[in-house]
C-alpha cells in the first residue's frame, strides 16, 4: 500500500481518522455525523463547501445520485454515489429530517477538527503546512486521495483518467492530472496502456 504523503492519505490512515473521531469530543455534532461527513467527502469526492451544506433531500439513493445544485464548475451538478456506501448512507439518512444534514457546521470548524486529528494521529497531509507543497492539503485531501486511489486501483479496479475526472467533476482533465493526481506524463501513459490491454 502506498504511504501517506503531504498530498495523499492512504486507506489505513483514513480508517484511523474515522475510528478516532470520538477523541475530538465534539459537542455540536454527533460523532456518527462527522464520520459520515468524512466518508462523503472521500467516497463521493466532494469539495468541502459542497459537503458542509448538504441536505437530506439532495440524496437520490435509488439512482445513486447526489444533487449538488450550482457548484464551482457546473450550474446543476450531480455527483455519482458509489454502490458500496449506499447501505450506510441509507441507514444514516433514515434518521434524518429534510434540511441541512450538518446544521451550524462551518468550514473553519471542520478544518479545526482535522488539524487536531492530524496532530493526535500524525496524519502526514494534515501536519504538513500548505506552503511546503503549494496546494490545499487539509479538507481537500479526501478528494485528492480518492483520485489517486482510483488511478492506482487501491480499492480494486483501476479507473481511466477520464472516469476519475468525471467522478471529481472537473471540467478540464488537466486539472485532474496536474492538480489532483500529480501524475507524471509517463505514469499516465503507462496507466492508459494497461487499461487498454484489459479492455
Amino acid at each position: 500500500m502506498q504511504r501517506s504523503t503531504p498530498n495523499y492519505m492512504n486507506p489505513d490512515d483514513f480508517d484511523r481518522v474515522l475510528k478516532s473521531i470520538p477523541l475530538l469530543k465534539i459537542r455540536k455534532q454527533k460523532d456518527e455525523d462527522v464520520r459520515m461527513l468524512f466518508i462523503i467527502l472521500y467516497w463521493i469526492g466532494l469539495r468541502p463547501s459542497e459537503a458542509i451544506y448538504l441536505k437530506a433531500e439532495d440524496f437520490d439513493l435509488e439512482n445513486h445520485n447526489l444533487y449538488l445544485g450550482k457548484t464551482k464548475t457546473h450550474r446543476h451538478d450531480i455527483a455519482p454515489i458509489p454502490d458500496h456506501i449506499i447501505p450506510a448512507l441509507q441507514e444514516w439518512l433514515d434518521d434524518k429530517e429534510n434540511g441541512r444534514l450538518f446544521p451550524e457546521l462551518t468550514y473553519r470548524c471542520a478544518y479545526n477538527w482535522i488539524k487536531r486529528l492530524g496532530v493526535m494521529l500524525q496524519i502526514i497531509p494534515w501536519i504538513t503546512h500548505r506552503d511546503e507543497i503549494g496546494e490545499a492539503n487539509k479538507l481537500h485531501i479526501f478528494r485528492k486521495s480518492l483520485g489517486k486511489d482510483l488511478l492506482t486501483g487501491t480499492h480494486g479496479t483501476k479507473m481511466p483518467i477520464e472516469i476519475i475526472s468525471k467522478q471529481l467533476r472537473h471540467q478540464d482533465i488537466g486539472v485532474t492530472l496536474n492538480s489532483y493526481l500529480k501524475s507524471s506524463h509517463e505514469a499516465v501513459k503507462e496507466h492508459w496502456k494497461e487499461f487498454s490491454v484489459r479492455y
